[in-house]
């Protein structure tokens, strides 16, 4: 299975003096009434911890 991550964006929100980084992937269907996945964890490093599965369950 091709795990392609099409139109991602990517960056920083400040929330409560804290920077969060996210990303968003398939960026095209923002503007969609597909339902939002949002997937949360509270470590250091998160995006890499999540690896593929998010790009997975957007295709």
């Amino acid at each position: 299975m091709d795990n392609i991550i099409k139109n991602k964006i990517s960056g920083y929100v400040k929330i409560e003096a804290k920077n969060i980084y996210y990303e968003i992937i398939n960026s095209e269907q923002l503007n969609s009434t597909d339902k939002l996945l949002i997937f949360l964890h509270e470590g250091l490093g998160s995006v890499a911890q999540w690896k593929d599965f998010p790009v997975l369950i957007s295709n």
